[in-house]
C-alpha cells in the first residue's frame, strides 16, 4: 500500500487559525505538523483549528504529536480544538481526551 503524501496548508481566519492537514501522518512526518502549529502557539492571536478531514492515515507518532501539541496549547494558554476527523480518527482523538469540535 503507498502512502498518500502529506499535505498541511495554515488558513488565517477571523474565528480561528485554521490548519487543514491532509494525507497520511506516519511517523516520518509527524515532526511536520508539530513544526508547523507550534509557532503558532508561541505567538499571539485567535484560536487553532487543526482540521484533519483530509488525514486517511494516523499512526501512533502522528497522535502523539496531537496530543502533545493539545498539552502545549494548555501551557500556552491558547484555544486549541481537532475538527472534522474521521470516525475512525474520532475515536481515536476521544479514547487519547483530545479536545474534538463539533
Amino acid at each position: 500500500m503507498s502512502e498518500t503524501p502529506l499535505s498541511i496548508t495554515v488558513d488565517e481566519q477571523a474565528a480561528a487559525t485554521v490548519v487543514r492537514v491532509a494525507g497520511d501522518l506516519p511517523a516520518s512526518q509527524a515532526g511536520v505538523l508539530e513544526d508547523t502549529v507550534l509557532p503558532l502557539l508561541a505567538g499571539p492571536g485567535t484560536d487553532i483549528e487543526v482540521d484533519l478531514s483530509g488525514v486517511t492515515f494516523l499512526s501512533s507518532t502522528g497522535l502523539a504529536v496531537l496530543v502533545q501539541l493539545a498539552r502545549r496549547s494548555k501551557h500556552a494558554k491558547r484555544a486549541l480544538r481537532y475538527s472534522r476527523p474521521s470516525a475512525h480518527i474520532e475515536r481515536m482523538l476521544r479514547i487519547a481526551n483530545l479536545p474534538v469540535a463539533g
